[in-house]
């Protein structure tokens, strides 16, 4: 149904999905006052970070997560983008509340060891990747190998690696 958010918001996604934010943009922007969801606003939240205005996106992320806390799409991807500029730390308070929506969701577990990671924080990353390997989400030999880094275990860490390699 040509004009309808719903449609609008779908086809614009689609754009997206073949790496052509101005044709969502196009599509999306004139129907910014109909469409005040947080869907809405993450979709072109996307359309602004694909198209480069990551600051913009970021924007229309944080309205989407305002208008809707429990957003996961919304705050993994502002999580990602954060990340992806370096900026992991400055991500915390989403990483963790995308921890709280759903653990065990593999985009969710991977930003939670990368903060682990930047904030050396052991402990718990070890403690995450025993719960990846006994959730089957990892499998033992990953796990392993991850631990020891984590550890700083030089010596184990090139064994598993070396092994690792090996089998591939």
């Amino acid at each position: 149904y040509p004009g309808h958010p719903g449609a609008t918001n779908l086809l614009a996604q689609a754009y997206l999905a073949q790496r052509q934010p101005r044709e969502a943009l196009a599509l999306l922007v004139p129907m910014n006052d109909r469409m005040r969801t947080a869907q809405g606003r993450y979709v072109q939240g996307l359309a602004e970070m694909q198209n480069g205005d990551v600051s913009r996106g970021h924007e229309l992320l944080r309205q989407a997560l305002e208008m809707e806390s429990n957003h996961l799409p919304a705050r993994l991807a502002l999580a990602e983008s954060l990340a992806e500029t370096g900026h992991i730390l400055g991500a915390e308070r989403d990483v963790l509340q995308a921890v709280e929506l759903n653990p065990t969701h593999s985009r969710v577990m991977a930003l939670h060891v990368r903060l682990l990671l930047a904030q050396q924080d052991r402990t718990p990353l070890v403690q995450r990747l025993v719960a990846a390997l006994r959730a089957r989400d990892v499998d033992w030999q990953d796990a392993a190998l991850a631990v020891n880094m984590t550890l700083d275990n030089v010596d184990t860490t090139r064994t598993l690696a070396k092994r690792r390699l090996e089998m591939h």
